[in-house]
């Protein structure tokens, strides 16, 4: 058999998986929420998937996103950082929203609420109306169902990190521990058979062994028109990362590596029992 479809990963490489655009209106969305004036696809995972995404040998995981600066959070191809909407039924149907304006640069940071009957936000544990301490804060963004009512939540916070490249960037950290929050950012890699991916805007090759994932393919995508090349790192907190190599030769990554490509930071794991 011939490798699978290519998967189109957001154009932004911030949300793993992706489907075709969803027109239409959410159930339920209120006033003062900021619908996107720069829209692209809503991104919608079918929870058809969810089991055989999280069930392959391999899988690369979104944790969050590195930000620098001024971000903006929302579910379509058309913001900076892409939460896809989980779609249970066929006839779903999610309008582009944007959810929240991110921003980080060294110790300072910011967590601004675009759509508050989609986002929740805690201080100190405590529900609150606005954020003054990025570092004691928590986001959840609403995942709702067929009906309307809310699924399930996915958190979110700003951490300081010191084990990413940028030394002024936080990142801003995807709880993975809810499996319907995980599915929505795993892909799943089957064994031996090449998946074509795109990563940041860096269309690429991802072949699975059980042991370890290699990364081929990249160059013509990993370096712009004008010479230069697009953010896209490999390593782990232990080594720290370095940039992909410029002459496009295969890496291959471990369980445990991280690859960052534009803001997106993922992580590579192998299924217990799978190995080569």
């Amino acid at each position: 058999m011939g490798a699978p479809p290519p998967v189109a990963i957001q154009p932004s490489g911030d949300s793993i998986l992706g489907d075709d655009p969803v027109p239409g209106a959410a159930a339920i969305r209120s006033a003062p929420d900021r619908a996107s004036a720069n829209v692209g696809g809503v991104a919608v995972v079918d929870e058809a998937d969810w089991q055989l995404e999280l069930t392959r040998p391999g899988r690369l995981s979104l944790l969050g996103w590195m930000v620098t600066g001024t971000l903006t959070l929302g579910n379509h191809g058309g913001a900076d950082l892409i939460l896809p909407e989980s779609r249970s039924d066929r006839d779903q149907v999610f309008r582009p929203m944007d959810y929240l304006e991110v921003f980080a640069r060294g110790g300072r940071a910011r967590l601004e609420r675009l759509a508050p009957s989609e986002v929740r936000l805690f201080q100190g544990g405590q529900a609150v109306e606005a954020i003054s301490d990025p570092d004691a804060a928590r986001v959840e963004i609403l995942r709702r169902d067929p009906d309307g009512f809310e699924d399930f939540a996915i958190r979110l916070t700003l951490e300081r990190s010191d084990q990413l490249p940028d030394p002024r960037a936080r990142l801003l950290k995807i709880d993975l521990s809810d499996r319907m929050v995980r599915a929505l950012f795993t892909l799943g890699l089957p064994l031996r058979q090449p998946r074509s991916v795109e990563l940041g805007g860096v269309a690429c090759r991802l072949t699975c062994d059980g042991d370890a994932l290699e990364l081929s393919g990249y160059l013509p995508a990993y370096r712009r028109p004008d010479g230069s090349f697009r953010p896209f790192f490999l390593g782990n907190p232990a080594r720290g990362f370095q940039t992909l190599p410029e002459d496009g030769t295969p890496v291959l990554l471990r369980p445990g590596d991280r690859l960052i490509a534009g803001a997106a930071v993922y992580i590579f794991e192998v299924a217990a029992g799978h190995h080569g």
